[in-house]
């Protein structure tokens, strides 16, 4: 090992560039709660016409 090997490399820029490397990638959304039996039940078993207005909207989108 010669002398060149252990002089540590100093950090010319900023705290703000340190800061920039160090950033937390984004979390992702927490997935929605499966449908209960029941629900998945009256889904099957309902006439479409008779389902909620929040369930047609949940098959179609």
């Amino acid at each position: 090992m010669n002398a060149r090997e252990l002089v540590p490399i100093a950090h010319l820029g900023g705290e703000a560039d340190v800061a920039s490397r160090l950033e937390w990638p984004a979390v992702p959304a927490p997935a929605r709660a499966a449908p209960s039996v029941r629900t998945v039940a009256d889904w099957i078993t309902l006439h479409p016409d008779t389902l909620a207005e929040e369930d047609v909207t949940q098959f179609k989108g």
